[in-house]
């Protein structure tokens, strides 16, 4: 009875409905590779870049469904990995890149000097504008607020202007820090 329940189907599509998929594989096996190579000085900086490969993947479903994009939509039921998957990926590639934060990609921004708080807040800047502004772009379409066009218009100009009001901050702070 729950099987038919439309709730129930909605959710085994949201979690993937328990079929083995090639995109987690694929990601599980770059996250075995990366951690076998942490425990090698010379290979760390490899197994940095397959781990923010893990996290660009994930991220990439995690937006889709943020966002509903239904052509991840379409390629989901072939490669696709499921919300609560992405999430915890996500969080394993995080985990991997924090593992050995003092050599390799994540030296420079775990550093406690001015330019490692600089990487790091506009790491964040970088990840969380324009997700939110896609978002914001994608929901004024949908309302019918604007077309593709004035949406990706609004997008370019938006992430153009704040990433440039980011680099003039973090270059003043850095030439008062300097002084």
């Amino acid at each position: 009875m729950l099987a038919h329940d439309g709730r129930a189907r909605a959710w085994r599509e949201l979690v993937g409905g328990g079929r083995r998929r090639r995109g987690c594989g694929a990601a599980r096996g770059f996250a075995g590779i990366a951690l076998l190579l942490l425990h090698n000085r010379r290979a760390i900086r490899l197994s940095q870049v397959l781990s923010i490969l893990i996290c660009l993947w994930a991220l990439l479903a995690i937006i889709g469904y943020v966002y509903q994009a239904e052509q991840l939509y379409e390629i989901a039921r072939y490669t696709g990995i499921a919300l609560p998957t992405s999430v915890s990926l996500f969080v394993l590639g995080l985990g991997l890149l924090a593992a050995r934060v003092d050599s390799g990609i994540t030296s420079v921004i775990s550093k406690a000097n001015a330019g490692g708080l600089m990487a790091r807040w506009l790491l964040l800047l970088v990840v969380v504008i324009p997700f939110l502004l896609g978002w914001v772009s994608v929901l004024g379409q949908r309302l019918g607020y604007f077309d593709l066009g004035f949406a990706v218009a609004f997008l370019v100009l938006s992430i153009t202007f704040i990433f440039t009001f980011a680099v003039w901050q973090s270059t003043r702070k850095l030439s008062e820090v300097e002084k």
